[in-house]
């Protein structure tokens, strides 16, 4: 049995231990390595196996769906001495502190230069995580997600990152630090001067009540930071003062690429604070603040504060490449103040206004600035509310034959801008209660005034009116002529035979 070098990665990480080792090109560096079952440490058939393993330099080693104890886990220590690259699955270890002491001890003895370590879903108690952390001096990338890493275990990780000096790029999402333990990692950051990717997404509580303050700490930190690049602090309850902080770090911060603030609990002020931030950040490039969940006495905003910062700042601003205001609570004034800001901005790339109450006249005016507009790829407006009465986002005095009419007519100018504009790449819309004969005026219209467009490559329909078998009759024609453009019907491509 003889292996092709190309092949070799993927029948290694299907086959498993029905392999024969002795046959794979010993050239071959980038290989996966997993098992399944049990790992029998006194089989003869197995212990060949692992003998044969160790002739070969493993870049990356799975570890999945197998009980690593003791025997096994010196059998482990002793087989492979070269991998640098780790990934344990959450059934990879068993009994707290028995498998993982031992395997903690194989990565001092065996794994000195290890770089990656995936320990993801595995549950950590305390003893485990010092045992790991301290475990390696060359560790780059460190993914601990979703481990029950408890409060008080956050000083044993801020000691770690305030002497570490190798670490690029640590995950500690979806673990229970809740605010204290959080805010202990964080001021480690002042002194730690390498990690630039770190995640803490998702670990706050329902029953918290302050954690505002740490994203206060969140705020002083990026003052003084110098290499993280990315940060993702979604799902954490900021509230509206932290989201101010954040902006007031921002401020100062230099180094920050993107950061990700999605799900939380941000008000007027906070939202507005951001905009105010982005007309002086020069670094900056991706900013996520959708679904904020913006509980206010009236929806949307009490006024449109929040689209006057952001349109102002896109005028200013020409470094931010996505801004994502995923059910921002954004209204048809928001959304026309922040198109005088996209009708000049040279720089913005993505822009996501899904399931936002941006009306028609909204459409209109993104419509507008796309016949200005030269750096847009991505545009998305799906779900976006049209009912009639909605938060006053379509007339209320409209009857409901009105209404449709003037959602159609705002979708109409938003296809003819697609006849000028050739940078727009993809396009997503739909909205609630569109029946089928205003689908199809709204899909016709776009197949009309796509035909010649060169720069479109998707285009999203996303009504529940509208069939595949209505795509394929209203785009045929238009599939003669445009050739690079791929139409979507409620997120499923058509096939238009030719």
């Amino acid at each position: 049995m003889q292996y092709e070098t190309a092949k070799s990665a993927r029948l290694i990480e299907e086959s498993s231990f029905k392999i024969d080792f002795d046959l794979i090109p010993l050239e071959i560096q980038r290989i996966v390595f997993a098992f399944v079952g049990e790992i029998d440490s006194e089989s003869p058939e197995v212990a060949l196996q692992w003998r044969a393993v160790s002739r070969h330099s493993f870049v990356k080693l799975c570890l999945s769906q197998g009980d690593l104890v003791e025997k096994r886990c010196a059998l482990l220590s002793r087989a492979i001495r070269s991998c640098n690259s780790f990934v344990v699955s959450p059934n990879g270890i068993v009994g707290p502190g028995i498998g993982l002491s031992v395997l903690c001890s194989a990565f001092r003895d065996g794994f000195s230069q290890m770089s990656v370590l995936n320990m993801n879903n595995v549950k950590l108690q305390e003893v485990d995580l010092i045992n790991l952390i301290f475990s390696f001096s060359s560790l780059e990338e460190l993914y601990l997600s979703n481990c029950n890493i408890p409060s008080t275990s956050a000083s044993t990780i801020g000691q770690f990152l305030s002497t570490d000096e190798k670490l690029k790029k640590l995950d500690l999402s979806k673990n229970k630090f809740l605010c204290a333990g959080l805010t202990k990692i964080l001021n480690a950051l002042d002194k730690n001067q390498s990690l630039s990717w770190l995640d803490l997404s998702d670990n706050s509580d329902a029953s918290e009540t302050d954690m505002e303050s740490c994203a206060v700490a969140l705020g002083e930190v990026l003052k003084v930071n110098k290499s993280l690049s990315y940060l993702d602090f979604s799902e954490n309850d900021i509230g509206n003062a932290g989201a101010e902080a954040i902006a007031s770090g921002l401020l100062e911060n230099t180094t920050l690429r993107t950061i990700n603030v999605f799900g939380q609990y941000v008000l007027h002020t906070g939202i507005v604070a951001l905009g105010e931030m982005l007309k002086s950040n020069s670094s900056l490039q991706v900013l996520d603040v959708g679904t904020i969940h913006a509980y206010l006495d009236t929806n949307p905003f009490p006024d449109s504060q929040p689209g006057v910062a952001l349109g102002q700042a896109l005028k200013q601003n020409s470094t931010l490449k996505q801004l994502n205001l995923t059910n921002f609570c954004f209204g048809t004034e928001d959304t026309i103040n922040l198109c005088e800001g996209l009708k000049v901005n040279s720089g913005l790339e993505t822009l996501n206004l899904y399931e936002n109450l941006i009306g028609s006249k909204g459409v209109m005016a993104l419509a507008d600035a796309l016949s200005h507009n030269t750096s847009l790829r991505n545009l998305n407006i799906d779900c976006s509310n049209f009912e009639s009465g909605a938060s006053g986002l379509v007339y209320p005095e409209m009857s409901a034959d009105a209404t449709n009419e003037f959602v159609v007519a705002g979708y109409n100018e938003l296809s003819l801008s697609l006849k000028t504009n050739d940078t727009l790449n993809r396009l997503w819309i739909g909205a609630d209660r569109i029946d089928h004969s205003d689908a199809t005026k709204i899909a016709s219209s776009f197949a009309n005034n796509i035909k010649y467009n060169t720069g479109l490559k998707e285009l999203h329909l996303n009504f529940e009116g509208l069939s595949q078998a209505d795509g394929c009759n209203i785009f045929q024609e238009t599939a003669r002529y445009n050739h690079t453009c791929k139409v979507f019907i409620n997120e499923k491509m058509l096939n238009i035979s030719s």
